[in-house]
């Protein structure tokens, strides 16, 4: 009969019975994982954008109007139907534009003035300008880099609809456009608050 093998008798005693070649397999295979997703993380950064001071309003990959207009819906009827005698409240905007990206930007120039005189005693000067923008690009290499976002200015706000339970009231209507002209600087013209059909 075969003697077995004795059982260690504790988690460190255990570690000692690896063979070291299987330590060496082991730190390798750490290492190919880790720079695989070091790899990835170069391939997808990170590109997230602030939306200019509206908390929560975030876009990936730069700001797309539509899922900053639908954020800012979401909000606005949110704090609008916490408004005394608003009840429930759906929100619509319109928007001037697709708001502004403004980038990092390398700009050099120069001016040079050349002066020729003649036999004859006069003289002659040119001037040559030369101007050159680059756009400096975010990532490891120039060619495969995303531009540098400096600021990004949001849409810029057209009109506003509102449709409320409380719209029949003159109060309601007059607190609703009051906070909508404050916030994005709008003519009351531009804010129209309606009665939601019960």
């Amino acid at each position: 009969m075969e003697q077995e093998q004795a059982k260690p008798k504790s988690f460190q005693e255990a570690l000692r019975r690896i063979p070291p070649r299987k330590w060496v397999l082991t730190a390798l295979i750490g290492a190919v994982f880790l720079l695989a997703a070091t790899q990835m993380e170069k391939i997808e950064p990170s590109t997230k954008q602030s939306t200019g001071g509206l908390d929560g309003l975030e876009a990936s990959g730069g700001m797309e109007t539509d899922s900053y207009e639908i954020c800012l819906q979401q909000r606005l009827e949110k704090i609008l139907s916490c408004v005394e005698g608003a009840g429930r409240v759906e929100v619509m905007m319109t928007f001037q534009d697709s708001g502004e990206k403004i980038l990092n930007k390398d700009i050099s120039q120069s001016s040079d003035t050349l002066t020729e005189q003649d036999s004859a005693g006069g003289s002659r000067s040119s001037q040559e300008n030369s101007y050159q923008e680059n756009t400096i690009l975010s990532g490891d290499s120039y060619s495969s880099g995303i531009p540098y976002v400096i600021q990004e200015k949001t849409p810029c706000v057209e009109g506003i609809l509102v449709v409320s339970d409380g719209g029949d009231s003159p109060v309601v209507v007059e607190k609703i456009t009051d906070a909508l002209s404050a916030l994005f600087q709008l003519s009351p013209h531009k804010i129209k608050v309606l009665k939601r059909e019960p």
